[in-house]
């Protein structure tokens, strides 16, 4: 996930090294930009750093201008770079990159970015967004790093940093991001406002429903049926009659998170539709939904959406 600004915000800042591709970029920042323009508020900013204070110059011959990144600390870099990176050597920008480890950043690679995250020794292990033959001089300079020819990978407890694939993957991981910090309806809506033809994906993954393991489907059930009174994940593990840890590795694997922010993800989006869809009060739409008060219920809620629940029905 990424690093919030203390108002909820989210600023993602993009390192442009020569030979980036600039659809790539555009394909990163168009969700963000539909994303505010569908959630009515600024809820992402980006901007734009350089090796120089001087304009870098993208594949395509063209060139957009950007700061100086020796005195910047993002709290989420996304590190835009072309196919052939390995052929540069950037110590200077690798030692920055390791100091800004050590305030917490949260790392990302686009195309040949991740490449740099691996030279600067933050990318050791898990595994790596890559197409093309990048993937394969990529896989003879790091063998211990497995590549994927996924459009993007999420960091996790196995993965050192996020990565993409360049084109219009970068797209489909903001969208990701956009899901998890919001919902699913806001991130269709801004595939709608894409034009992505069909039902967006999110990175190619199979769909819960096309999910053979009936545990999942089974742990899902009892979620839904028990929003009032949420039960403990050892309860659904019981239930469904494996461990809490197999639990755990199951939503990890179809779902990217664990059983209670996939749990809380439902309680939510339930209490939102509620919220939409009848006049009910807060207070009782907060205990349908398994919150014990109203305060708890605003703050989850305002975390989650960027809004609280009252404005939030009303702006709707």
């Amino acid at each position: 996930m990424l690093r919030p600004e203390s108002g909820g915000q989210y600023r993602l800042t993009f390192l442009l090294l020569p030979g980036y591709s600039m659809a790539a970029l555009q394909a990163a920042i168009d969700p963000l930009r539909l994303a505010n323009r569908v959630l009515g508020r600024e809820c992402y900013q980006w901007r734009l750093l350089g090796a120089s204070a001087a304009p870098v110059l993208a594949s395509n011959g063209l060139t957009l201008p950007s700061q100086d990144y020796q005195y910047e600390v993002p709290a989420n870099l996304f590190v835009c770079a072309g196919q052939q990176l390995w052929q540069e050597n950037y110590p200077v920008l690798a030692w920055w990159l390791q100091t800004l480890y050590r305030q917490q950043t949260v790392f990302a690679g686009i195309g040949g970015g991740s490449h740099l995250l691996a030279q600067a020794r933050l990318l050791n292990r898990g595994v790596v967004s890559m197409q093309g033959p990048a993937a394969q001089q990529f896989q003879q300079l790091y063998p211990q790093i497995e590549v994927s020819d996924k459009p993007y990978v999420l960091a996790d407890q196995g993965n050192d940093c996020v990565s993409s694939a360049s084109g219009i993957a970068p797209g489909q991981l903001m969208l990701s991001f956009i899901d998890r910090h919001f919902n699913s309806m806001v991130a269709g809506a801004v595939a709608e406002a894409m034009m992505l033809p069909g039902k967006w994906e999110l990175n190619s993954a199979k769909t819960l429903q096309s999910v053979a393991d009936l545990r999942l489907h089974r742990a899902v059930n009892l979620m839904q049926k028990n929003l009032e009174k949420p039960l403990v994940s050892s309860e659904i593990a019981d239930q469904v009659h494996v461990s809490v840890r197999h639990l755990e590795r199951l939503f990890k694997q179809h779902c990217e998170m664990t059983p209670s922010a996939y749990y809380m993800k439902l309680r939510l989006q339930a209490a939102r539709r509620l919220l939409y869809q009848s006049g009910g009060d807060v207070a009782v739409i907060a205990s349908r939904c398994g919150f014990k008060s109203s305060a708890h219920f605003s703050r989850t809620y305002s975390r989650h959406y960027g809004i609280g629940p009252s404005r939030d029905r009303q702006q709707k």
